[in-house]
């Protein structure tokens, strides 16, 4: 073994070892829990372990695979929330492993480690889904395609981005498209700039990522969406600009991502210094592309990397720059983060091992730092107070105590009162009770928001369900009357046919929770049971 490959073997399980030790506190550690998007992802994963399908039985609004990927540790691990965490960490760490293998490709395992520790300790989690921790990790994984494409110009490793846009795109499906653009402009612009031969081989690539792919893609969501109704469909698939609950014009959502940038540079001495580096690395680097005396290769390779890289990074933007949400430029972390560690490594190429040891050096101790200080943050929540004891849950949670109450007295009437062979409907996005008390919704629809358009004719379809099943308990959370943008008022606003049938068939029977303040996305939180008309307690 070469000192090189020995070197970056060091570096590998280095990298492993400290994603395990980052991650493994977390695995019983929630955050904030919603009733409605969470509750949702974890009841489709059950769900999907006992034969469901995406879109077919449940609303499900991103890609097919997630559920499936979650149900198979549902399977191994028991069905609980910590059995979901644990497979999030796992994808976390592979995300960061990948990372790690494009910075080995570019410029060696030491900057692999840093970029991978950077991306483990301030890399920004999608707090409201489980599903985007797996498109993260296919994002990673096309990075390290892209890189080692430019690295090498080996057709394999094309196509083996293709597989992972292939995998993203059953996750996320605009991001899908975006990976396979990525693969294409690094397929191009590579090879125009060192004149590759176009080959019947490469042609065929084209063809495959432009057409075929696209069509393969296209087949296998049809598959599972066949036979929807078109209000199913566009609800499942919110990608028209009346799905959508913030919109921007590009401009803003780039001035307010600048300026972030400029606010965090003083925001505290970590992205100070962080800031600095970067900054000095660019200015050395635009200064060893302009000097004639450097091999013309080596100042060529450098500027594809980083102007691919800057690409990919910008194509990972496209959700953000639409609606100027700053949750939406998580995406962006891997392409930014590989970037900006690629630009430091190549402004430190022709300095000695210990200027780079020194600088990787202490940007892997401001992670440590970062690090030991959000474990501590965490363990604030290690209580009696925010432990969810549920069986299904297992886990502490940042919510409020009174959140916590509200959820478990109302789970424990659910069991109390209804018979385990019967179901109750949840509204208006409250499908955690479903999950807490392990019952199957009567109805494939999870969600009644005013964001949803639901027709009067899936209202009745809504209303013939109950009926045909018999349900006799329907759950209304004070979610049902919200100033939430895309929200709205239950009955007035949305759904006023399923408002009128609850009216006239049910009175309610227990009240939890709040009911005094605006509701809140995973605080504030109260429910009311309401029972059918006449029936016997």
């Amino acid at each position: 073994m070469t000192k090189t490959a020995s070197s970056s073997t060091f570096f590998f399980w280095l990298t492993v070892a400290a994603g395990l030790c980052l991650l493994y506190p977390q695995i019983d550690f929630q955050g904030f829990l919603s009733s409605g998007d969470h509750g949702r992802g974890l009841y489709a994963a059950e769900r999907t372990l006992h034969g469901d399908v995406p879109y077919q039985d449940y609303w499900w609004d991103y890609g097919p695979l997630m559920p499936y990927y979650y149900a198979a540790f549902d399977h191994l691990l028991g069905v609980n929330i910590m059995s979901i965490l644990i497979a999030k960490a796992l994808l976390t760490l592979a995300s960061a492993m990948c990372i790690f293998l494009t910075l080995e490709v570019l410029a060696g395992g030491l900057a692999g480690f840093a970029a991978a520790a950077w991306f483990l300790a301030f890399g920004h989690d999608f707090f409201y889904t489980y599903n985007h921790a797996g498109g993260i990790t296919c994002l990673a994984f096309t990075l390290f395609c892209v890189a080692s494409y430019i690295k090498t110009r080996q057709d394999d490793w094309l196509w083996t981005g293709l597989v992972g846009a292939f995998i993203l795109s059953l996750i996320k499906l605009n991001f899908g498209a975006a990976a396979i653009l990525m693969l294409l402009g690094t397929a191009c612009l590579t090879d125009l700039s060192f004149a590759v031969p176009f080959t019947g081989k490469k042609k065929f690539f084209y063809l495959f990522g432009t057409i075929l792919l696209p069509l393969i893609i296209l087949a296998v969501y049809w598959s599972f969406l066949y036979g929807l109704s078109w209000a199913e469909l566009q609800q499942c698939m919110p990608f028209g600009r009346s799905d959508a609950l913030f919109q921007s014009s590009p401009w803003e959502a780039l001035n307010l991502l600048a300026k972030t940038f400029g606010q965090n540079l003083l925001a505290n001495r970590t992205d100070f210094i962080f800031g600095a580096i970067v900054l000095t690395s660019l200015l050395r680097v635009l200064s060893q592309l302009a000097d004639r005396e450097r091999p013309a290769a080596e100042r060529k390779e450098s500027l594809l990397t980083l102007i691919l890289l800057g690409a990919c990074y910008i194509l990972s933007l496209h959700e953000y720059i639409k609606s100027d949400l700053w949750y939406r430029t998580f995406w962006a972390q891997p392409a930014g983060i590989v970037w900006m560690f690629a630009l430091v490594a190549l402004a430190l190429k022709n300095f000695s091992l210990l200027i780079r040891a020194l600088i990787f050096g202490l940007l892997c101790i401001l992670c440590t730092l970062h690090a030991r200080e959000y474990l501590a943050k965490i363990d604030i929540y290690r209580t009696t107070d925010h432990y969810l004891a549920d069986p299904r849950g297992k886990v502490f949670i940042a919510n409020p105590p009174e959140w916590m109450k509200t959820a478990e007295d109302t789970a424990e009437f659910i069991n109390r009162m209804i018979p385990p062979d019967e179901t109750f409907l949840a509204l208006p996005y409250d499908p955690l009770y479903y999950y807490l008390t392990a019952r199957r919704s009567p109805t494939r629809m999870l969600t009644f928001f005013d964001v949803i358009h639901i027709p009067p004719e899936q209202e009745m379809k809504v209303i013939n369900e109950l009926e045909n099943s018999r349900v006799n308990f329907i759950l209304l959370s004070n979610r049902i009357h919200s100033q939430e943008p895309g929200l709205g008022i239950f009955g007035q606003t949305y759904c006023p046919n399923i408002a009128k049938y609850i009216d006239a068939n049910f009175i309610p029977v227990a009240k939890f929770g709040d009911w005094q303040n605006e509701p809140g996305w995973a605080w504030n939180h109260g429910t009311v049971i309401l029972q059918r008309k006449g029936l016997r307690k």
